[in-house]
């Protein structure tokens, strides 16, 4: 093979996103291997929770982990530059041919035992070269012990993006993440107790004022945080606001909230929000509207769940930079609001849009709404990436000819550049539904809706970027019986192939969710789910940083 010059193959490596190309490349030449290698050894993922339920008593992938450094490829870790922990399990694959792993049964544990998994990483730690790495991700359901983070520090102490579950906080013991108050740059934190969240807040105040990313919060059913307002004090007055990207999960804003706020981020700079189930949210969206009017919004980024549609409506107007939007609120009715005509107004400019309700329709609202967005469905070439909810019915495609599903989704050939669309189905429409499928059933009409859409986008002659189809969400919490009835997410890259008749097709390929990411690094659409209750799922979750 003709050796290429550098420049060339760097650009070639830039649009290389898998980790099996980046092996593949390793065994062309030797010049490749010498581009291939930092870039495959850059990112270390493991995972601590057992893939297989035969896998109880013990750690693969931290296994395996060893004995591949033990056979030579310790070399390579100096390469290594973000570490990833995987403690709990993220949300199921279709049942029928798991893709990545076998889930494990409800009534089983989905992390890994605590005390295996600190002396696991802590051999990690060990064999990973001193102060090289600048991110630490450990996504899971149990916290992160002090002693483990302190050790961190000792082997990594200029760590500058850090994701991660911690103990419960209080001022006079938050020291072992205040060690990276000079070198962090972005802190994604989850925990069980409302009062470390006030905590976190007040060291970014006071602290950490060069973070240029906090996402902080409760898991959902820690969500008791206390009805009083909350005060964080007055910054010094040499604080300067380099805040970003503020993600808030769980936590309730109060009537005072938006004053308290306020002393955290400068809206001129902050680029990108999330406000994930915070109780009157309203309230403070309501006072960024106000305050928009009088000063320039730099947001590009904004998820937010709402219970009056219009509290957002004035921060939306005055949003010129928008980019990303990621909406939902209580119900599919939009009457006597202002939301549809603001929709309208900024749609070619976005280049994300995710639309979702969480109550159940009332008679004549599903019109309503299917209305609205065929309204905002008009020519743009800007859209690449859509979620829109469907109802439980158009989710078996025998029904596409009665309900006009078809006329639906030829809504979407005015999007020219649309790669993902991710159609969500209510939790409430599946709870009130009386249409019920086993687990074998959801799996093979997911296939042939996913099929469907596809052949009828071929057919029409539009939406050719089209790559990706996703259907179906994660919404399963502790809670959950077993019995609850799901249509866990599946998702379907394009292809074709010959059918019995030797005709080329176009069909749907499952495929893992993470490989989303990887063909399309710059989709968000499962990383803002409102319904999915996963500490992994949270804001920020795989982007890179």
């Amino acid at each position: 093979m003709p050796k290429l010059p550098t420049d060339i193959q760097l650009e070639v490596l830039d649009n290389v996103h898998l980790k099996s190309d980046l092996k593949a490349l390793c065994l062309v030449s030797k010049s490749w291997r010498a581009l291939a290698i930092p870039r495959l050894y850059r990112d270390v993922s493991l995972i601590t929770w057992p893939l297989r339920p035969r896998d109880r008593n013990r750690i693969p992938h931290t296994s395996r982990f060893v004995r591949s450094v033990a056979a030579g490829a310790g070399l390579h870790l100096k390469y290594t530059r973000i570490l990833t922990i995987e403690n709990s399990q993220p949300p199921p694959e279709p049942t029928v041919n798991p893709l990545n792993f076998e889930s494990l049964s409800d009534h089983e544990d989905n992390h890994e035992d605590g005390v295996a998994v600190e002396y696991g990483l802590g051999r990690i730690l060990e064999m990973i070269p001193r102060n090289i790495l600048h991110t630490f991700r450990y996504i899971s359901d149990t916290p992160l012990t002090f002693d483990l983070t302190n050790r961190m520090h000792v082997y990594q102490p200029n760590l500058q993006h850090v994701h991660a579950t911690v103990e419960e906080v209080r001022f006079k013991n938050a020291m072992p993440l205040t060690f990276y108050g000079k070198t962090l740059r972005t802190l994604d934190i989850a925990t069980m107790d409302p009062g470390t969240v006030q905590v976190f807040l007040r060291l970014l105040l006071v602290e950490w004022p060069q973070l240029e990313r906090l996402s902080i919060g409760l898991r959902a059913k820690d969500s008791t945080a206390p009805t009083t307002g909350y005060d964080l004090g007055s910054p010094p007055k040499y604080f300067d606001r380099s805040l970003l990207e503020f993600n808030l999960c769980y936590f309730p804003c109060h009537g005072g909230s938006f004053q308290t706020m306020s002393k955290l981020f400068n809206l001129s700079k902050l680029k990108r929000m999330t406000l994930q189930d915070c109780p009157n949210a309203d309230l403070l969206l309501e006072s960024m509207g106000e305050l928009a009017r009088r000063q320039t919004i730099s947001l590009r980024h904004l998820a937010v769940y709402v219970r009056n549609p219009d509290s957002v409506v004035s921060l939306l107007q005055n949003c010129t930079s928008l980019t990303d939007l990621h909406l939902a609120w209580e119900t599919f009715t939009t009457t006597g609001t202002a939301l549809p005509a603001t929709l309208e107004s900024i749609v070619p400019n976005l280049r994300t849009l995710a639309l979702q309700f969480r109550e159940e329709a009332t008679m004549g609202a599903d019109s309503v709404a299917q209305t609205m967005f065929k309204n905002l469905l008009r020519p743009t070439l800007g859209i690449r990436y859509i979620a829109c909810q469907i109802r439980i019915e158009d989710f078996n495609t025998c029904n596409w000819q009665q309900s006009n599903f078809h006329q639906r989704l030829s809504n979407f050939g005015s999007l020219y550049d649309l790669r993902v669309v991710h159609f969500r189905i209510s939790p409430d429409d599946l709870l009130l539904s009386a249409i019920k499928y086993s687990e074998d059933e959801v799996t093979c009409t997911a296939q042939r809706f996913a099929n469907s859409v596809f052949a009828h986008m071929e057919e029409q002659g539009v939406c050719s970027k089209l790559q990706v189809v996703i259907v179906g969400c994660f919404n399963r919490d502790e809670n959950s019986s077993v019995s609850d009835f799901q249509i866990p997410r599946h998702c379907f890259v394009k292809r074709h192939q010959c059918d019995s008749f030797q005709q080329i097709v176009v069909v749907g390929v499952p495929i893992p969710a993470y490989m989303i990411r990887q063909l399309e690094p710059e989709c968000d659409l499962l990383d803002f789910d409102f319904d999915c209750d996963w500490v992994g799922g949270w804001a920020s979750r795989i982007r890179n940083v």
